[in-house]
């Protein structure tokens, strides 16, 4: 966890690239592992600043989680959100949500 500390956020790396990421991951493992259970790790501040298909990011996170719900993968997130206000708005609790994946505060 010490580790995690000392990670440099606020980069430039779309959360809704990460998702989808993930998803051509899990999917290409379970076409050579049928009965796997896929599991990851996501290290975030929720904050998406880049859109890939043109959408809304909203929506575009929001139909990245579903895919990923489908695909039945686990998802653990850490939370790297500073305790300062921001109002840049973060997207972890509900990615949360939809795939009922817990938070641990970092």
């Amino acid at each position: 966890m010490s580790a995690l500390e000392n990670v440099i956020v606020g980069g430039r790396t779309p959360l809704a690239s990460a998702l989808q990421s993930f998803l051509f991951l899990a999917k290409s493992f379970r076409m050579k592992n049928k009965n796997s259970v896929v599991k990851g790790i996501l290290i975030t501040d929720g904050k998406a600043n880049a859109s890939l298909y043109g959408k809304a990011i909203r929506e575009e996170i929001q139909m990245l989680t579903s895919a990923l719900r489908k695909s039945d993968v686990k998802l653990e997130i850490y939370d790297t959100r500073g305790r300062a206000l921001d109002p840049a708005p973060s997207y972890i609790d509900l990615i949360s949500s939809i795939l009922n994946a817990p938070v641990v505060k970092v």
